[in-house]
């Protein structure tokens, strides 16, 4: 069976606003589920960076690399404003092509901002109904990383 040669330029991020990759390559599909298994190693594997947000269709593999190389010189903004104009809700177009769902972003327990932002304004009733961690789980865990616990506080106050 022939593979189907279709090049590509594709924009993958860690979450929304988040750490952004540029890609090329002559076989979309291919390269997405290298990205999702951790097979690519380097930046991408590193920092996560396996939602697809954006992606262009090549006529040639030579159209494809001018245009990557190009997108890689545009500041932020204008990349941000490019993944916006065709998917303002960053949903991952990978899903449209058959992949499964990831897991959502950021990790409750890693404490970065969207853990911490899942329990701001949470009571401990809300967090057993979104699956978040109580307020000893929280206590245990701000322990665990050395922060102060001496004044008690909920997940209201975070």
């Amino acid at each position: 069976m022939k593979q189907v040669f279709q090049p590509a330029v594709y924009l993958l991020a860690s979450k929304r606003n988040g750490t952004l990759y540029i890609g090329g390559t002559s076989d979309l599909i291919q390269r997405i589920q290298q990205h999702r298994g951790g097979a690519v190693l380097g930046f991408t594997r590193e920092h996560s960076v396996r939602r697809l947000v954006w992606f262009e269709q090549h006529a040639t593999m030579d159209q494809a690399i001018l245009r990557e190389k190009r997108l890689k010189k545009w500041n932020p903004a204008w990349k941000l404003e490019l993944i916006e104009k065709e998917n303002t809700g960053w949903r991952d177009l990978a899903e449209d092509l058959g992949f499964p769902p990831l897991a959502p972003t950021g990790s409750r327990f890693r404490g970065d901002d969207d853990g911490q932002q899942a329990l701001r304004g949470r009571s401990e009733v809300d967090c057993k109904a979104l699956e978040l961690p109580s307020h000893s789980t929280v206590t245990l865990l701000a322990r665990l990383r050395g922060w102060s616990t001496s004044v008690p506080f909920t997940t209201a106050t975070w």
